[in-house]
């Protein structure tokens, strides 16, 4: 002052420039496609602030995690469950956190919520059939790669797929099923009986089945197979040695 009084006082300045350290551990991609809509966010955080941690921003609106384990400044386990709305199909999640020094961290995940069941359509096939074998048609999404048939896959290519499937004498009941990336299903059943052809089986005998038939003669085929080896031996047995 003009007499010469002095007063002072010390201030210490802290320059802090970084940020929380925070993992995301749920989801493990920047990528979600779900049919469920309800999402669980958890991970760790170290250097947050203490009176605020870690953020879930969807649609503008901060929602705070829990923390489960721990505290927000040294180390801390936290969680959060967001639950999407009816129209929430496609959007952008932010989990971010900051410290006292305002130093902020964050990380985005783009999630796609979809509930609506891929396409399935079965070529009709006959309730009753004579063949053992039936070929089926059909049609679906464009982004299946794959059709289930009875658990086994078959490939479906630019929504197309077609395959044969053997039948069992009688009826056969057989389950159709597709699945979206999302895990949404489709399925159909195929429900068709099949009688074998009745044939002559010759010399007057009884008839028998087609397939019974085809059997038949492969034990023909087989014992000419071995008669003509057993021949093809007896003759080179007999056959002169030449001088």
């Amino acid at each position: 002052d003009p007499v010469g009084n002095e007063r002072s006082k010390t201030v210490t300045i802290i320059r802090d420039t970084v940020p929380p350290v925070m993992e995301v551990l749920k989801p493990s991609s920047d990528y979600l496609l779900i049919n469920k809509n309800i999402i669980q966010f958890s991970g760790t955080i170290t250097g947050s602030d203490p009176a605020g941690g870690v953020f879930i921003e969807h649609k503008t609106i901060d929602y705070p995690a829990r923390i489960v384990d721990g505290d927000w400044v040294e180390f801390g386990d936290w969680e959060y469950t967001l639950e999407l709305g009816p129209t929430d199909l496609e959007q952008e999640i932010r989990v971010w956190a900051t410290d006292i020094a305002g130093n902020e961290v964050s990380w985005v995940v783009y999630v796609v919520y979809d509930e609506i069941p891929p396409s399935l359509w079965l070529q009709e096939q006959p309730q009753v059939t004579d063949s053992s074998i039936m070929l089926v048609n059909g049609t679906t999404d464009d982004d299946i790669l794959e059709v289930t048939f009875q658990g086994v896959s078959f490939p479906v290519t630019n929504g197309f797929f077609s395959l044969a499937w053997p039948l069992n004498e009688g009826e056969n009941v057989l389950l159709v099923e597709v699945f979206d990336l999302a895990g949404n299903s489709a399925d159909d059943t195929i429900s068709i009986t099949y009688i074998p052809k009745k044939v002559d089986g010759g010399g007057g005998g009884d008839l028998v089945t087609e397939d019974n038939w085809t059997e038949l003669w492969g034990w023909v085929i087989l014992i000419a197979a071995i008669t003509l080896i057993a021949t093809a031996v007896v003759v080179s047995t007999r056959r002169p040695e030449r001088r």
